[in-house]
């Protein structure tokens, strides 16, 4: 075999290697950051406030489960100047839907990130909000 042979082979295992590597890297990410956000102060606060909430608990149904958060979509996940918000799909035996959550970016050092406002919206029920937390 030709030392031109041996490198485009090389070349091409190293391709493979690469496309391969990247797959596995753009699927985890996302896994990644949600296991993150899962595992953040806010999150459980906002979870522990949604579960003790009698009204969502009527609406969803108990026990209520949360979703992974996508966090690829811009709806689902992001940040401005003075806020970060989520958004957690949530299903029970009653119904679907989504608690959206936001937290001050900006707060006291040292002091973990407080929830600001927490609400839920059902799939069964287009134009109702509930409010878990108002903003202060």
């Amino acid at each position: 075999m030709s030392g031109v042979e041996s490198l485009k082979r090389m070349a091409k295992w190293i391709a493979i290697g690469g496309g391969f590597a990247t797959v596995v890297m753009w699927n985890s990410v996302p896994a990644i950051l949600s296991r993150k956000i899962r595992d953040s102060d806010h999150y459980q606060e906002a979870i522990k406030l949604l579960h003790s909430h009698p009204e969502a608990v009527k609406y969803l149904g108990d026990p209520i489960k949360e979703g992974n958060v996508a966090t690829m979509l811009e709806q689902n996940y992001g940040q401005d100047d003075e806020k970060m918000w989520c958004r957690v799909p949530v299903h029970g035996p009653k119904s679907r839907g989504a608690l959206y959550y936001d937290f001050l970016l900006k707060q006291e050092k040292n002091k973990p990130l407080q929830l600001r406002s927490a609400e839920l919206t059902l799939e069964n029920l287009k134009d109702y909000k509930l409010i878990l937390k108002r903003p202060e």
